[in-house]
């Protein structure tokens, strides 16, 4: 039987309790990994990296508590401390946080100032927002949201730029050429490069209002990391954040709009009635 005094195994059980979320994180992880790898799709290689960067700041977190574990318990092991693995650079750079601390706008505002280069990535739920940074601007964004609108060819056609018929037909071909659905339109002469970059741009931004105020979401940016994707673009950061804070005032005073309207209706109702 392990002899412990009693401050000692309570030390030990909440360690244990920590390594058993932890543990079911690195599942998530590679589970999250595993679908990138076998389904594939645009987004395959964004999601690889935000996945992968997840997956080794889990795996630190595991080592640091096997850590305290060994010493709650007593057990002296020789290898270098995780910490001074650090201190000696051998972990890959990044930072983690999350929007209660660090809300979005002011977190890719500080990107931008440091003129970082990498991959964020924000998860909220089963909400999943990637934006890939080269030198302070935003050059792709994706995200595992099913919202038509936010598709490149549902963008080129409410441009006009493209008709219904067109992007099935160029949908069709990229999938059997194996092409990103933009390359196949420029290629094919379809649509212009110009046309395309303000496609995207448009995408960049819609995928951005989205992700602007998520509430209690994760997020970790890996520096340097990014994917080898064509169809870039470079949005102006300022203007990002301006449009999507307009587009939020807009909704708030939309909806403070509608509960004037039905507070007032409800009023009268209430006049009528009780006449």
């Amino acid at each position: 039987m392990l002899a412990l005094n009693p401050e000692a195994q309570l030390r030990a059980y909440a360690s244990l309790r920590s390594l058993e979320t932890r543990a079911f994180a690195v599942e998530e992880a590679i589970s999250s990994i595993k679908r990138s790898c076998l389904h594939g799709g645009l987004t395959a290689m964004a999601e690889l990296i935000a996945s992968t960067a997840e997956l080794r700041w889990q795996l630190r977190q595991v080592a640091e508590l096997a850590a305290e574990l060994d010493s709650h318990i007593g057990v002296r092991r020789g290898s270098e401390p995780v910490a001074e693995r650090r201190r000696e650079g051998h972990e890959p750079g990044g930072m983690r946080g999350t929007t209660d601390v660090l809300e979005v706008p002011d977190l890719v505002g500080m990107l931008s100032s440091l003129r970082k280069t990498g991959t964020l990535a924000l998860h909220a739920g089963e909400s999943m927002f990637v934006f890939e940074f080269q030198e302070g601007k935003i050059v792709h964004a994706i995200t595992n949201q099913q919202d038509p609108n936010l598709r490149l060819g549902t963008i080129l056609i409410a441009q006009n730029k493209l008709t219904e018929e067109q992007l099935q037909q160029c949908l069709e071909e990229s999938g059997e050429a194996k092409q990103l659905l933009g390359n196949h339109l420029v290629l094919s002469s379809t649509v212009t490069e110009s046309d395309l970059r303000a496609a995207l741009d448009v995408q960049v931004q819609k995928i951005f209002d989205l992700a602007f105020a998520l509430p209690h979401a994760r997020w970790t940016f890996v520096d340097g990391s990014i994917s080898n994707i064509a169809q870039r673009t470079t949005v102006n950061t300022t203007h990002l954040l301006l449009e999507a804070a307009r587009q939020r005032d807009q909704s708030d005073f939309d909806g403070a709009g509608a509960t004037a309207v039905a507070n007032e209706t409800r009023s009268q109702l209430d006049s009528i009635l009780g006449g």
